[in-house]
């Protein structure tokens, strides 16, 4: 089984005062124990297996970025892929599950990516941000071309409005302020700047957003982005702040030092909430995990009655139905969410012995665990470490 899991039970909500006149912060304690609490049964309305087409290029997803289409799945490649030279860009048909294309995409020529800081969808098309040129494909792999012909020095860059948005958490070469926030038009004129990022916020800020999916995102028209030591998620505009505090938050003397050497090392050693990460959201719930102690915690926050929910323990000693769910739904990886759907990964090793198990399934569980074993009969001749599934999550 995965490393042991925590899970956050209903939560007590502090509401605090913000600076921004006419918006109020949210403040979420997370509780710090481990508890196990089944309410979130309610929240799964169902949890489905995508059945993907297995081939030689399903290598190239499994540690890749999800962008979901009205049509199409697309998996962009990562960081590393670009380092060891396998960066394909990968499109299935979401109703059948056909690939459609699997493209090497690193290169220098105007076709191809010297590295993708990020990705989104516009229709049925693929943008990529080439390191500030936004890249489109068609769901046929073909490069139809750039949406601005100058690349732009910015971190990420989404459609936003009638134009676009970019962030730059390490400060921006389009004004002299500490502001991470830069408006575009349509043709790409820098226009107002937005959010003075406090200080000493900004290396650490940019330390830990960068290169991580997706703790930025368009929802309901509005921003969201968190860095993922500060377990603040802003919404711009608007100025709404989300505060989550864990039990054991990492003090401002130490995010501070957050570019040293063995900042990850010491706050590992004192135990203190960090990476903050997988951050997806639907109408009803904000998702995300985070590691204390050596532990992973999920949480799932109810935005309508501002609480937050769990499930989880260790996923050693399964009993319940409910250890079931730690295991189908709490060790997958958090992939996107589309505003209705979660899109996750689970690692077929998460399904070892738990054959042992099955009286203990739910009718739910039970069609979930059956269509991943028919899937692994079914592509026996070609192994697959992952599954990816595709979960609602909704409030009665």
């Amino acid at each position: 089984m995965r490393t042991p899991l925590l899970f956050l039970a209903a939560a007590t909500i502090i509401a605090a005062c913000t600076s921004h006149p006419g918006s109020g912060d949210i403040e979420i304690i997370l509780p710090g124990e481990d508890r196990n609490d089944t309410d979130f049964y309610d929240a799964v309305k169902s949890v489905e297996v995508i059945d993907l087409e297995v081939d030689s290029n399903y290598f190239y997803i499994e540690d890749a970025d999800l962008q979901v289409s009205d049509n199409y799945y697309y998996f962009v490649p990562k960081y590393m892929s670009f380092r060891n030279n396998t960066a394909h860009l990968v499109c299935y048909d979401k109703a059948a599950g056909k690939i459609q294309f699997s493209r090497m995409i690193a290169g220098r020529s105007r076709a191809e990516c010297n590295y993708i800081y990020n990705s989104f969808v516009m229709g049925d098309t693929i943008v990529v941000n080439d390191v500030g040129l936004l890249k489109m494909y068609d769901h046929c792999g073909k490069f139809i071309g750039t949406l601005n012909d100058t690349a732009l020095w910015t971190d990420f860059l989404l459609p936003f409005g009638d134009g676009y948005i970019a962030c730059d958490f390490d400060g921006s070469v389009y004004n002299s302020d500490d502001k991470c926030l830069t408006l575009f038009d349509k043709n790409f004129n820098a226009g107002e700047t937005y959010f003075e990022l406090p200080d000493g916020y900004k290396a650490f800020a940019h330390h830990h957003i960068s290169n991580t999916s997706p703790n930025i995102y368009i929802f309901n028209d509005t921003l969201r982005f968190c860095a993922q030591n500060s377990f603040k998620l802003h919404l711009f505009p608007g100025g709404k702040t989300y505060r989550f505090v864990p039990s054991n938050p990492m003090p401002e003397s130490v995010k501070a030092k957050s570019m040293d050497l063995d900042f990850s090392s010491k706050c590992v050693e004192q135990g203190y909430a960090m990476n903050m990460r997988n951050l997806v959201e639907n109408q009803d719930f904000i998702m995300f995990e985070y590691e204390m102690s050596i532990k992973l915690y999920n949480v799932l926050f109810s935005k309508s009655d501002n609480k937050v929910y769990g499930w989880g323990g260790y996923v050693e000693d399964i009993r319940t139905p409910f250890d079931i769910w730690k295991i189908l739904i709490g060790c997958s990886d958090i992939l996107y969410s589309d505003g209705k759907y979660f899109y996750a990964r689970l690692s077929k090793e998460e399904l070892d012995g738990l054959d042992e198990f099955e009286e203990l399934f739910t009718d739910q569980q039970r069609s979930v665990y059956d269509t991943m074993q028919a899937r692994l009969a079914r592509n026996a001749d070609n192994e697959f470490e992952y599954f990816y599934l595709k979960f609602l999550m909704e409030k009665d």
